[in-house]
């Protein structure tokens, strides 16, 4: 008996392997590489969360949720010359870089501007300075910056006024 069922499985597989359409695969397809899986253009800041940018917005979507946040509009990402942005791990501040500068091979400085979600006030790190690296805290909104090889903790990300 279960060797029946076995050998009805397999001839169904089979009928449907052979029932499927099939094309040739042409000369120009393989120039054209239709066949590419499309790029992910979003980075993970959380667990559960990414974000990504689209034409007009930079957004924030919580993957169990389906919830899509708008983080920053077009206008104020076309105010600034965008490299990278960066959300704090409490999620109410996002670290901008901008005017990004080679120095050598891998390394490079830029500028960075702190933006409050909630209230969309801009803040300037380090009196405009260059900085070479920006991490958020692991909790909260404290920063850490290197800037002119010194590295510098900000405690809370609104006390750079």
């Amino acid at each position: 008996m279960v060797t029946k069922a076995i050998l009805f499985v397999c001839l169904c597989s089979l009928l449907t392997v052979n029932s499927q359409k099939k094309y040739p695969v042409t000369f120009e397809d393989a120039l054209a590489h239709p066949f590419s899986p499309e790029a992910f253009k979003g980075t993970w800041i959380s667990s559960n969360e990414y974000i990504y940018e689209d034409d007009n917005n930079l957004y924030k979507t919580n993957v169990e949720t389906g919830e899509n946040t708008t983080l920053l509009n077009r206008t104020v990402i076309d105010t600034f010359n965008l490299t990278d942005v960066l959300v704090s791990e409490d999620g109410k501040w996002v670290a901008i870089e901008h005017d990004k500068q080679s120095i050598f091979r891998h390394s490079r400085t830029s500028l960075y501007t702190i933006i409050e979600l909630e209230t969309g006030t801009r803040y300037v790190l380090a009196d405009g300075k260059r900085i070479q690296l920006i991490v958020w805290a692991p909790v909260g909104a404290g920063l850490v910056f290197v800037m002119d090889n010194d590295v510098y903790y900000q405690s809370e990300a609104d006390r750079l006024q």
